[in-house]
């Protein structure tokens, strides 16, 4: 599967390095390793590089309940990829992993999802892509992650995710972090 991936995804460039974190979710076929191949996948991609990633958590749904529960981990990226190449990248990494989009419900079950959640500093409200990610701070199974690889460190756009954490409540969230 990762054998095609300079065939299928091709180069774009920005000029300044950033560093992305991107969501990463599963909860169908076998959850760790599309992960595991989305990771792959991306460390493959032209103009990035993965600096770290979070532990896979296990985590139950968030909107439509009625499905299995997910696994999620958080990647850090450095890019010189503008955040709307990466999210063409993303996506095409989501639809080469046999991701198929649900209509009407982004909350679907799905055999992978990758969520840009921050990208440097940038700001950025369009039709495809919101950065900070929207959701980001109502959802323990994004903040749990996250916090692994900023650690304390605050965001200038997100702030604290400790802060986060502890200022939010997650209602209905369980999280668990996977031993592997």
């Amino acid at each position: 599967m990762v054998n095609d991936m300079h065939s299928a995804l091709e180069h774009g460039s920005g000029h300044l390095e950033s560093i992305a974190y991107l969501g990463l979710g599963a909860n169908l076929g076998d959850p760790v390793q599309q992960l595991i191949d989305a990771k792959n996948y991306l460390s493959k991609l032209p103009n990035c590089k993965i600096l770290n990633a979070s532990a896979y958590y296990l985590t139950s749904p968030v909107g439509y309940q009625s499905q299995p529960d997910f696994v999620n981990c958080v990647v850090a990226l450095e890019t010189t990829l503008s955040a709307e190449v990466l999210l063409q990248k993303t996506q095409k990494i989501e639809n080469l992993l046999g991701r198929t989009r649900v209509l009407g419900n982004q909350n679907a079950p799905r055999l992978i999802d990758i969520d840009i959640l921050l990208f440097g500093d940038v700001q950025l409200n369009t039709a495809d892509l919101s950065i900070p990610h929207p959701r980001i701070a109502e959802r323990l199974f994004v903040l749990l992650p996250l916090s692994e690889l900023l650690h304390n460190q605050a965001h200038r756009l997100l702030g604290s995710v400790s802060s986060l954490l502890s200022d939010n409540q997650f209602e209905g969230q369980s999280v668990f972090r996977l031993v592997m």
